[in-house]
C-alpha cells in the first residue's frame, strides 16, 4: 500500500498547497506533517489562538517556525494579523474583547495578544442569560 506508492512515486504524497483552517487546536507534531506533505512556499495556516477548544494543545503561530526550523525547511513569513471582522458586528466584538481581557487578567500567557478586531457593521451587546434552576 503506503509504503510501495512511497517507494515507487513519492510525490505522490506530496500537495502543492495546503490549507488548513482553526490551527491553534493542533499539535506542533501535526503541523509538521503538514509541512511534510506540502511544498513549505505554499502552507497555509488560519487560526486564533485565543478560541482555542483542544485539551493539552497550547498552540502559538511562533511555533509554526520552529517547526519548519527544525525541518530544514523554508522558513515562514511572519504571521497576518487580521483585525476587520466580516462575520460578527461590532456588539459582539465588544463583548468577546472585554471577555478577553477578563482572561489575560488571570492568564496573561493563555494566548496571543492581537490589538481588538473591529466589526464591519454595527450591532448591539448581545444579551446575557442567566438560567435559573428550579
Amino acid at each position: 500500500g503506503w509504503g510501495v506508492l512511497l517507494d515507487r512515486r513519492p510525490e505522490a504524497l506530496r500537495f502543492s498547497r495546503v490549507y488548513l483552517d482553526e490551527c491553534q487546536d493542533y499539535t506542533q507534531a501535526e503541523i509538521c506533517l503538514l509541512y511534510l506533505l506540502g511544498d513549505t512556499d505554499w502552507v497555509f495556516l488560519a487560526g486564533d489562538s485565543a478560541q482555542s477548544v483542544e485539551v493539552g494543545v497550547d498552540f502559538r503561530f511562533e511555533e509554526v517556525r520552529s517547526v519548519a526550523a527544525t525541518l530544514g525547511a523554508k522558513m515562514p513569513k511572519k504571521p497576518l494579523t487580521l483585525t476587520l471582522n466580516y462575520r460578527s458586528h461590532s456588539g459582539i466584538l465588544s463583548v468577546a474583547s472585554r471577555l478577553l481581557g477578563c482572561l489575560f487578567a488571570h492568564f496573561p500567557d493563555a494566548a496571543t495578544r492581537l490589538p481588538p478586531d473591529t466589526g464591519l457593521f454595527r450591532g448591539p451587546a448581545p444579551r446575557i442569560v442567566h438560567e435559573v434552576g428550579e
